[in-house]
């Protein structure tokens, strides 16, 4: 005769809630993933836009009168 686990059902159900969890755990996880590689390409474009400017000052230009704001 085979052993049945009385709370079989139980233990499937829980089994199944886990795999859920951990699914919706690793959708977090792309997604912050994502998000982090954004803000690190947009630190380096402001830090880019920082040492254009720098470099456009000590060149004696303001850098608010470019040539694009005639435009």
């Amino acid at each position: 005769m085979k052993f049945k686990f009385p709370l079989q059902k139980v233990l499937e159900h829980r089994k199944i809630k886990e795999n859920l969890a951990q699914k919706d755990f690793q959708e977090a996880m792309m997604l912050l993933n994502e998000e982090n590689d954004r803000l690190a390409q947009m630190e380096q474009h402001k830090t880019g836009a920082h040492m254009q400017a720098g470099a456009f000052a000590s060149q004696g230009g303001d850098p608010r009168s470019s040539s694009f704001a005639d435009s």
